[in-house]
């Protein structure tokens, strides 16, 4: 073996070969079908216009609404309306700060003095009344200041004065009918029902006494219990006092 290689041979010379053929790229592999598909690029959007402006709708007027605190293009007027809330409540506040802590903190006084046509006092009023308790314990239910009482008060004794009055002017009118006498035909008549039913029995009959008639009915009454020979003496007999009295001052005298 030699430690130096021989020299290699040249080649010989081809002849008669023909041309390799030109080198053709592979043609590329299809990648799977993956069912998808792409669209292609999307025209630009065409500018739109402005829309116009929405129309503003015309308040709705709630009900209830007072027509001072309401504007037909507006609506309710706010500040109208604030400043009549804050006045109703400082009204209410005002009222009640009068009412008191329970029924008996009212007073039972009227708005204005009332005066007793008769007596010619000044009317007062009974706080132990039944009507007087029940009436005020109303009041403080619902929430009627002192203001409030004080006018019921002056009303119901305004009404009462005049019923008295009506009544007045009836009696008034039934005494008239008793003519000039009335007066002592009463006292008369007041005695006899003393003398037979009693000082009680008395008043309570003449308590209510509504008519002259009845006055009439009464003096008939007395006149038969005491007998039908008042004032006519026996035959024979000498002239008595009574003689010569009217039926008043005769009835009178035999009940004394």
């Amino acid at each position: 073996m030699s430690l130096i290689n021989p020299p290699v041979a040249a080649a010989p010379a081809v002849t008669g070969v023909a041309e390799a053929p030109a080198v053709v790229a592979p043609a590329p592999v299809a990648a799977p079908d993956s069912g998808l598909t792409f669209a292609p690029d999307a025209a630009a959007p065409a500018p739109v216009a402005d829309a116009p402006a929405a129309e503003v709708a015309a308040p709705v007027r709630p009900d209830g609404i007072p027509d001072e605190y309401w504007d037909e293009a507006t609506g309710v007027k706010t500040a109208e309306a604030v400043a009549r809330l804050t006045e109703l409540e400082t009204a209410d506040a005002a009222r009640r700060a009068e009412v008191p802590a329970d029924p008996s903190g009212y007073k039972l006084v009227p708005a204005e003095p009332i005066i007793d046509p008769v007596t010619k006092s000044e009317i007062t009023f009974n706080a132990d009344d039944p009507l007087a308790k029940g009436a005020l314990a109303w009041a403080h239910e619902h929430g009627v200041p002192q203001a409030g009482v004080s006018k019921l008060l002056s009303l119901f004794a305004q009404n009462e004065m005049a019923a008295l009055a009506d009544r007045n002017a009836a009696i008034a009118a039934e005494t008239a009918k008793l003519g000039s006498a009335a007066d002592a035909r009463f006292a008369a008549v007041s005695a006899g029902l003393t003398k037979h039913a009693g000082e009680a029995g008395a008043k309570a009959i003449m308590a209510n006494l509504g008519s002259a008639d009845a006055v009439i009915a009464l003096e008939s009454v007395l006149k038969s219990i005491t007998g039908p020979t008042i004032g006519t003496p026996p035959p024979g007999k000498p002239a008595s006092s009574l003689d010569g009295l009217s039926d008043v001052d005769l009835l009178s005298s035999v009940l004394k």
